[in-house]
């Protein structure tokens, strides 16, 4: 547990921290001067009288502030809890509403927050009825500090905490409610980010890499306290910078000699269309040797790309790791080890039934072209790091011989303590079994994620799932990854699936995608495909979509954002939103009943929510957590109660998710795209990994569900100026 401040006694001299700054130029921090920085920051949050563990929440988009406030706030013994930019939002109401909620769960005693949002922090602190110190951002407040003589270093900092006390709050994106913030305690923090270090293999000259969003747990946890905490050179860009740029990123790699990263698909994949083989020229890339995968599900061919661009320059396809993780186990799950070369699998989905085998053959390794023909693809997410232990699970919570579908169950010293609710207690996962409400399997060693359990139908005995539908879609021509959507449900008549394309025509795919979606489904099941302008399928801070919201605006008021081209308009549509998770058992029996997954949602409140946000995944991730990879791909919050229609359905971006990430790109982060607006930070949505999606609704004890998708989160973070990616960090992070 002290390992974690351990570097700020004794800071490595020959690394630190880079920061990209405008243009091509880099900022250069040695960990000796930010160690400093960090202790005289610990001394300013003191001076303003806090209690021992109080909250800390944090306003801050620049890099180096926001490190060092992170950092200072551990070190004096408070608790961080990072909040999403206003940039992850587009519009300011909804950002304002999204923050006076999260801020009245986290009762901050002080608020670290730039200058420019300070009015909109003194706002939401009264809004939520609370009192809070503000604090400038770092820079600025010690420059004050300095000015009027105050004391410049704490003679003493707090002793070490408790395992049990609580190190971070972590707050989800809310993709079907109010945002939840995930209790993390010292001694989970400190067993994950062991168990990211021991599992990368971890070696003294590292040098790490990141574009992802430092406010959810993938850019948080893995892209920031694991390299700080271990002296690792760390290079930061922002997720907007690496959607203009993504050869800025490479050279950090092929030039600056970085070797470990981790990114959702929609990260390799923009790599590979955007960089022309000749700007890489001069570059060695054979140094490159941990490049994670996740936040939402991973693409065999996307992959493949990326490998493709840069083998020549001496990368090694080995490299290429899928991985599978979620807030609620602080970060890290599982994941394949370095130089193993992570497998794809190819399956039949009329074998996906709970509690049946599934016909799995090795297709593959990632990074190589593998034929798309004869079955569905899956990447292969490792097996499980540190203590962790992984079981699949049926209805009953009886474990499953490897190779068959069920429940994936978590277990080990890095899972949260449990979900701080709106009214101030803490819904715990209970008897020490996470629940992740992700279908899959174990394959080979490897885990499997296959989807969300909610976002499912029975089809003849078998279960469909929207990401492996959307997966199919990404094939279509004419269909833009990440701007669209599948939702699954039942309504008066039967079972129905409706694809949301973001688009004004749909003469190009339309046919082409029904028949896609016909071989998937089966007679009688209905279809539906709508379409509406950019920035209509609503999505989490992270980059999930949200699947309930969206299902309810559809079949409310609020469908006339969108016009429909097949079948019954969604308003002739009987039923409520589709479940996001099995039907809630009794105590201590989450179930897996695939027959009652899409029965209407009564929205009773789980004593045991389930997790939302997957930041590790190698399935398909169906919200990639593409916020994790974009702060500015932000989706409109959720600000809108579960169950209720919106008005006016805010446009959310992808940003990265780290469940199964299945079209889940942010698509409006699109550079090739003439909109300027697409470039901004609103449209890179990263993918999830952020705590995203537990919104407890419908889940059963001790299940963590969400709308994402497992090994998608399905934002993972996903953001995705082409569309090109999906998710989680599953395969997959979610």
């Amino acid at each position: 547990m002290e390992s974690l401040l351990a570097w700020l006694d004794d800071p490595r001299p020959d690394t630190g921290l880079h920061i990209a700054e405008a243009g091509d130029a880099w900022s250069y921090t040695p960990y000796p001067e930010l160690a400093a920085e960090v202790r005289r920051f610990a001394a300013v949050l003191l001076e303003t009288g806090p209690e021992p563990g109080a909250v800390v929440s944090l306003m801050l988009t620049r890099g180096r502030c926001f490190v060092v406030a992170f950092m200072a706030a551990l070190a004096a013994g408070l608790t961080p809890s990072p909040v999403a930019p206003l940039a992850s939002f587009r519009r300011r109401d909804t950002y304002a509403a999204h923050l006076e909620g999260v801020l009245a769960v986290a009762e901050p005693a002080v608020v670290v927050v730039q200058e420019e949002n300070a009015e909109l922090a003194r706002d939401a602190v009264r809004g939520a009825g609370g009192k809070a110190a503000f604090v400038a951002a770092p820079a600025e407040a010690l420059a004050e500090a300095s000015g009027t003589g105050r004391s410049a270093l704490v003679p003493r900092l707090p002793g070490a905490r408790d395992p049990e006390d609580m190190a971070l709050l972590q707050f989800t994106s809310g993709s079907s409610g109010t945002p939840r913030g995930v209790r993390v305690s010292w001694g989970a923090l400190s067993a994950n980010v062991r168990a990211i270090r021991d599992w990368l293999e971890w070696r003294p000259d590292d040098v790490f890499a990141s574009w992802l969003p430092l406010f959810h747990d993938m850019g948080l946890v893995g892209g920031m306290v694991f390299p700080v905490s271990t002296g690792t050179d760390l290079w930061i860009m922002t997720p907007e910078q690496f959607v203009r740029s993504p050869r800025r990123w490479l050279d950090c790699f092929g030039r600056h000699g970085a070797t470990i990263t981790t990114a959702p698909t929609f990260g390799y994949a923009h790599c590979a269309r955007r960089v022309r083989p000749e700007e890489l020229a001069g570059s060695d890339f054979s140094g490159w040797r941990v490049a994670i995968c996740g936040a939402e599900r991973i693409d065999p061919a996307a992959l493949a790309a990326f490998a493709t661009l840069v083998r020549p320059y001496g990368f090694d396809g080995t490299a290429l790791i899928g991985a599978y993780g979620l807030a609620e186990s602080t970060l890290a799950v599982a994941g394949s080890r370095p130089g193993s070369g992570t497998p794809v699998v190819r399956y039949s989905p009329g074998d996906l039934a709970t509690g049946r085998r599934v016909g799995a053959e090795r297709a593959g390794t990632l990074g190589e072209p593998v034929p798309a023909a004869g079955g569905d693809l899956i990447v292969g997410c490792g097996a499980p790091v540190g203590d962790l232990t992984v079981e699949i699970v049926d209805a009953g919570g009886a474990a499953l011989p490897d190779g068959h579908l069920g429940e994936i169950a978590v277990r080990g010293a890095s899972l949260a303590d449990g979900y701080v609710l709106p009214d101030g207690t803490l819904a715990e996962f209970g008897s020490g079994t996470l629940r992740t409400g992700d279908a899959g399997f174990r394959w080979d060693g490897h885990v499997h994620v296959v989807g969300r359990i909610g976002d499912s139908l029975k089809v003849r005995g078998a279960t469909v799932f929207a990401e492996d539908l959307e997966a199919r879609l990404d094939a279509v021509a004419g269909l833009r990854p990440g701007r669209f959507v599948v939702l699954l449900g039942q309504t008066g008549t039967g079972g129905h699936a409706i694809l949301l394309v973001e688009g004004s025509r749909s003469e190009p795919w339309l046919e082409e995608a029904l028949a896609t979606l016909r071989a998937g489904l089966a007679p009688g099941i209905g279809v539906s495909v709508v379409i509406g302008r950019r920035g209509t399928i609503q999505r989490t801070s992270s980059g999930k979509p949200r699947r309930r919201v969206l299902w309810t605006a559809l079949t409310g008021s609020a469908a006339g954002t969108w016009t429909t081209v097949h079948g019954p308009a969604p308003t002739d549509l009987t039923s409520p939103a589709p479940r996001t998770h099995a039907q809630t058992p009794p105590p201590n029996t989450a179930s897996l009943d695939t027959a009652s997954l899409n029965k209407p949602p009564t929205n009773p409140t789980p004593t045991n929510p389930t997790p939302t946000n997957a930041t590790l995944t190698g399935a398909t991730p169906t919200n990639a957590d593409p916020s994790e990879v974009d702060p500015s791909d932000a989706d409109p919050p959720d600000a809108t109660p579960t169950g209720t229609t919106p008005a006016n359905p805010t446009p959310a971006n992808a940003t990265l998710t780290g469940a199964p990430l299945t079209g889940a790109g942010p698509s409006e982060m699109d550079p090739s795209d003439a909109d300027p607006a697409d470039t901004g930070p609103a449209d890179m949505g990263p993918a999830d990994m952020g705590p995203a999606d537990t919104t407890p609704t419908n889940a059963g004890p001790n299940r963590v569900g969400g709308d994402g998708v497992a090994g998608r989160d399905r934002g993972s973070d996903g953001v995705d100026p082409d569309g090109a990616g999906s998710g989680r960090v599953d395969g997959a992070v979610r």
